[in-house]
């Protein structure tokens, strides 16, 4: 828990503040680094992903009511989803959408965080519409980003990885 609570970025000042973010910055040596919410591009567009991650990993280690992970939900509160921003963008959002479901579906009955029912609530009516109006007729998702349905390369895999990532985060219940 420690090493996530230490990618914990907070904003401008030694004040702790409510937008944290955990986010991946590969400086060489492949360690993570925090990144403020003033960065731009494909940085802040990770920290969406890794904060998802950092949050969900703080929970599982028994640290959801931390000062970090409450303030990364703080953060995956201001989000939405948007399938056709993700095109535009050319974002992969659903590996970031799978652990932000995650993160925000485990933060229910977290000590310290009183909105946990109501955040679920909320992501879950946005996301789940989302997902299912962009179904395809054989059951299958191909992602809003052609980089994703072929993620590391992977000749020929189509809708495989954005099928099981749709499909694990309508799951979260179970």
């Amino acid at each position: 828990a420690k090493g996530f609570k230490l990618q914990y970025c907070q904003t401008g000042n030694s004040k702790p503040e409510p937008m944290g973010i955990f986010a991946y910055a590969m400086e060489g040596n492949g360690k993570y680094s925090g990144i403020g919410p003033k960065d731009h591009g494909v940085r802040l567009a990770r920290a969406h992903t890794m904060t998802g991650l950092g949050v969900l990993c703080l929970e599982f280690l028994g640290e959801g009511s931390s000062h970090e992970s409450l303030g990364g939900l703080a953060y995956l509160r201001t989000l939405e989803v948007d399938w056709d921003k993700a095109v535009t963008e050319k974002r992969s959002p659903l590996y970031s959408w799978y652990y932000q479901t995650q993160a925000i579906f485990q933060s229910q009955g977290i000590p310290g965080n009183p909105k946990g029912e109501e955040d679920w609530r909320r992501w879950n009516n946005m996301f789940a519409k989302l997902l299912v109006n962009h179904q395809n007729k054989d059951g299958s998702w191909l992602s809003p980003s052609p980089n994703e349905n072929n993620y590391a390369l992977i000749e020929n895999s189509g809708s495989i990885y954005s099928t099981c990532l749709s499909a694990l985060t309508l799951m979260v219940y179970y």
